[in-house]
C-alpha cells in the first residue's frame, strides 16, 4: 500500500469517526442538557432567505421567526418554500400566539436566528420535537461503516507487511 493511500485511508477513518461521534452525542441530548426559556411571543416575522441549489438558480427558503417577552434572542422555524411558507406561518401563529411557550434549545453563535429548537411546547402541548432517532441511527451506521473500513485497512496493511517480510 502506497504512503499516499495510507494517509487518505487514515484521514477517512478519522473523519467518519468524528462525524459518527458528533451525531451520537447530539442524538443523546435530553431536555436537561439544553438551554430552557419560557415566555409569550412579543414579535413574529416571516423571513425570506436566499438558498443555493445544484442548478445555481435563485431559490428562497422561508423562516418563521419569533422573539419571546423574556429574551431578545430570535428563534426560527423553517417553513419551506414560498408556496408552503404562508400556510405554515399561519399554522404556527395560531398554535403559538398568546400562549405560554416553553423552548428547549441549543445556543447558536453561527446566526442571529436560533433554529436549534429541540422541543417547543405551547400551553403544555408539544408543537415541535426534533427527531433524535434518525440522527442516532445515522451515527450508528457511520460508526459500523467506519469500523469495517478500519478492519479492511488494517488487514490490507498487515497483508502488505507479510509480503515484504517474505
Amino acid at each position: 500500500m502506497k504512503d499516499g493511500t495510507k494517509i487518505q485511508a487514515v484521514i477517512l477513518v478519522i473523519f467518519l469517526a468524528i462525524i459518527s461521534i458528533i451525531l451520537l452525542v447530539d442524538a443523546s441530548k435530553t431536555p436537561n442538557d439544553l438551554s430552557f426559556i419560557e415566555g409569550k411571543i412579543k414579535s413574529v416575522q416571516l423571513i425570506k432567505e436566499r438558498s443555493f441549489s445544484k442548478s445555481y438558480k435563485k431559490r428562497y427558503r422561508y423562516t418563521y421567526t419569533f422573539q419571546l417577552d423574556t429574551s431578545d434572542q430570535t428563534f426560527g422555524i423553517y417553513v419551506g418554500t414560498q408556496s408552503q411558507a404562508s400556510k405554515q406561518a399561519d399554522k404556527y401563529t395560531k398554535l403559538l400566539l398568546n400562549k405560554k411557550l416553553a423552548i428547549y434549545y441549543e445556543t447558536s453563535t453561527l446566526s442571529t436566528i436560533n433554529r436549534n429548537i429541540y422541543l417547543l411546547k405551547a400551553a403544555g402541548k408539544t408543537i415541535i420535537k426534533r427527531n433524535q432517532k434518525t440522527r442516532r441511527n445515522i451515527g450508528i451506521a457511520i460508526a459500523i461503516l467506519d469500523f469495517i473500513l478500519f478492519i479492511l485497512f488494517w488487514l490490507k496493511l498487515k497483508k502488505t507487511k507479510e509480503i515484504k517480510t517474505i
